[in-house]
C-alpha cells in the first residue's frame, strides 16, 4: 500500500517545519549563550585592575532574573524574604561586565528595581533604576 502523493507532500512539509523550528531554537540558544558570555569577567593582564561587585535590589516578586558573576542568567521563582525586598550581591566582576535584572509579578504591576555597583573598597553607588527590567555595563 502506498501513500498518496498529496499526503506525502504534507508529511514532508510538516517535517521540514519541525526541522526549521529546531534550527531556529538552536540558533537563538547559541545567540543567547554568546550574548551572556563572561568575556570581561576576569582580568586579561598582570596589571592591577579594578574589582567590582554588583548589588541587585527590588521589591520581591514571583519571578526574579539576574546576571551572576559568570555572566549567566539566573532565574528564581518565589524568592520570598521577610521584609519583601529581594537583594543579591554578586562579584567580583570586571570592566565590561554586562549585568541585567528583571522581576515579574505576572499581573503587569510596575516593580521598582535598582542596580548598584561597588568598585574596590568604595561604597555601592546607584548606577541604574527603573521598572521591571534594567541593565548596566560596568565601564
Amino acid at each position: 500500500m502506498s501513500i498518496p502523493h498529496g499526503l506525502t507532500r504534507k508529511i514532508n512539509l510538516i517535517n521540514s517545519n519541525k526541522l526549521m523550528k529546531r534550527i531556529l531554537f538552536l540558533f537563538i540558544s547559541l545567540i543567547t549563550v554568546l550574548a551572556c558570555s563572561p568575556e570581561a569577567t576576569q582580568p586579561t593582564t598582570d596589571e592591577t585592575q579594578d574589582t567590582f561587585f554588583v548589588r541587585y535590589i527590588g521589591k520581591s516578586a514571583p519571578m526574579v532574573t539576574y546576571t551572576n558573576e559568570e555572566g549567566k542568567r539566573i532565574s528564581l521563582t518565589n524568592p520570598s524574604t521577610e521584609d519583601g525586598v529581594f537583594e543579591r550581591i554578586i562579584g567580583p566582576v570586571y570592566t565590561g561586565f554586562k549585568c541585567s535584572f528583571s522581576m515579574d509579578t505576572g499581573t503587569g504591576t510596575k516593580l521598582p528595581l535598582r542596580i548598584e555597583v561597588k568598585r574596590n573598597d568604595e561604597p555601592f553607588v546607584v548606577k541604574v533604576e527603573g521598572n521591571n527590567s534594567i541593565s548596566y555595563t560596568i565601564e
